[in-house]
Formats: C-alpha cells, structure tokens, sequence
C-alpha cells in the first residue's frame, strides 16, 4: 500500500494509461530505465524506482499467467 492506495490499485492504473497510449506497460518501463541510465542527471533513487515498478509489473503479470493455469 502506498499511501491510500493499495498495490492494486497502483498496477491497474498504470496498465490503463499504458493502454490508452497504446503502450506495453513492461516496453515502456524497461525503456525508461534504459533512458535513465544514459542519462547522467537522474539520481539513483530514480533509477531505482522504477525498477521497482518494472518488478512489480513483471510480479502482476507472473500471477496472472500462474491463475489461468490452474484455472484451466
């Protein structure tokens, strides 16, 4: 939970606005960090953060695969 928020609420957030801009939610990270280490200004705390989100993502969709399995 951050903030008021819960993890899922979190997730399927950004999976919306991913799809809205036509967008895989993992490409898209997976790019800004790739940016974010070119890029000498951005902090390490930053670069860190998302790839928290990156893995929080790449979790969601692990789980998801995990319970079509089992339902089927």
């Amino acid at each position: 939970m951050m903030g008021k928020k819960k993890l899922s609420e979190i997730r399927a957030s950004v999976a919306k606005a991913c799809a809205k801009a036509g967008v895989d939610p993992t490409v898209w990270i997976e790019e800004e960090i790739s940016k974010a280490n070119r890029t000498k200004p951005r902090n390490k705390a930053e670069i860190e953060t998302l790839k928290l989100v990156r893995d929080g993502l790449r979790a969601a969709t692990t789980r998801e695969r995990r319970a079509r399995a089992s339902s089927k």
